[in-house]
Parts: C-alpha cells; sequence; structure tokens
C-alpha cells in the first residue's frame, strides 16, 4: 500500500496564491485592454480593406474605358480607388446611402467583437 503524505498549506502560502492569481488577472486584462485598443484604431482607419487589382491592374471597359484598375483601400469613413491614368484617382467618404453595404460592415464589425467577448471567457 502507498501512504499519502498530506501537505498543509499555511496562510503564508494562501496569501502567496492570492497576490499571485490578483497579478495574474491584472496582467491579462491590461493586454486584452492594449489589444482592444489596438483594434478598435485598425478598424477607424481608412486601410481596413485593401484590393489590388495585381501587377498589371485591370483593365475597366465601358464608360471606363482607357482606365486600369490599380487598387483601392477603404475604410469605416473614406474609400479610395487607384486607377492608371492617376488623373483618375478618386476617394470620397461614405455617404451610406446603400444601406445593404453598412448593414454588412456593422454585422462583419459585431462578429469580431463578440469574437473578441467570447475570448475573454477562455
Amino acid at each position: 500500500m502507498i501512504k499519502r503524505q498530506k501537505f498543509e498549506q499555511t496562510e503564508e502560502d494562501d496569501a502567496y496564491q492570492v497576490i499571485f492569481e490578483s497579478n495574474l488577472i491584472k496582467y491579462a486584462t491590461g493586454l486584452v485592454s492594449v489589444a482592444f485598443i489596438l483594434w478598435i484604431i485598425a478598424i477607424s482607419t481608412n486601410y481596413w480593406v485593401i484590393v489590388v487589382g495585381g501587377s498589371a491592374g485591370i483593365p475597366l471597359n465601358g464608360s471606363l474605358s482607357g482606365r486600369t484598375f490599380l487598387w483601392s483601400h477603404s475604410g469605416l469613413w473614406k474609400r479610395c480607388d487607384y486607377f492608371d491614368p492617376p488623373e483618375w484617382n478618386i476617394c470620397l467618404s461614405h455617404s451610406y446611402e446603400d444601406h445593404q453595404f453598412v448593414i454588412l460592415e456593422l454585422t462583419i464589425i459585431v462578429l469580431v467583437f463578440i469574437l473578441v467577448l467570447l475570448s475573454f471567457g477562455f
């Protein structure tokens, strides 16, 4: 038969464990807060979505013929499209008249926010 030794935990050990866990929670909360702030800054920039037309660009037809789409970037507040020749570059603030587009963007942001909140539980 195997004899088990009992481990006596003193009040000093309990106090050390409480302080350790308290510090661990503080550091984890701080890191999550910094990550959350960086996430908010990232989605607030104008470079949230970047679309690249490839190395040669995408030739456009119709009323846009003669232009080549090079790249585009979009954020919550503004969208910019870059073409060749450069005088056709367009930067517009979002008018939010297209409610489906706004609902899609807000849905994606809410889903990411929910995932961040779920990560707090783990």
